[in-house]
């Protein structure tokens, strides 16, 4: 004996007493779509070390006899930032428009200092160099005459 499988019943074409749910589609244009408000930017909040004006500004410069130049600035009474290099020609121009003779004086006399040792150095490097051409020349004579 087979089984049969139970016949389901044919559906009906009655329709139920609710109306079936019918989504309308939305279609908006842009000129119809809801306009977001525009936001403004946040402001930045006051703090007191931005309201707190600085006392005093010290800008202090380095010089060596080495041609090392470099420039420090105190904010405040503030422990000063880290030194920066500058160059010897920015630190003259610098101390000419302020006015200041002394300081213009101090720095020329490191300035004039470093280009002594600068003109020994370059006399110095010269006369190696002319040795070692000769020493070069007496070299490529000795392995000519071979």
């Amino acid at each position: 004996m087979t089984k049969q499988a139970p016949s389901n019943p044919p559906k009906s074409p009655v329709r139920s007493q609710k109306p079936p749910i019918v989504e309308k589609a939305t279609t908006r244009t842009r000129a119809q779509a809801p306009v977001p408000k525009p936001v403004e930017p946040m402001k930045p909040r006051a703090t007191r070390a931005r309201l707190a004006k600085p006392r005093s500004v010290t800008v202090t410069i380095f010089g060596s006899s080495d041609n090392e130049w470099s420039v420090a600035v105190t904010a405040g009474g503030r422990k000063p930032n880290q030194s920066r290099s500058v160059k010897p020609a920015s630190v003259e121009a610098a101390l000419r428009g302020l006015g200041d003779g002394a300081a213009l004086e101090a720095a020329e006399s490191v300035l004039a200092a470093a280009r002594e040792e600068a003109a020994r150095k370059v006399a110095m490097l010269s006369r190696e160099l002319e040795a070692a051409k000769e020493t070069l020349a007496a070299l490529e004579a000795h392995r000519d005459a071979k």
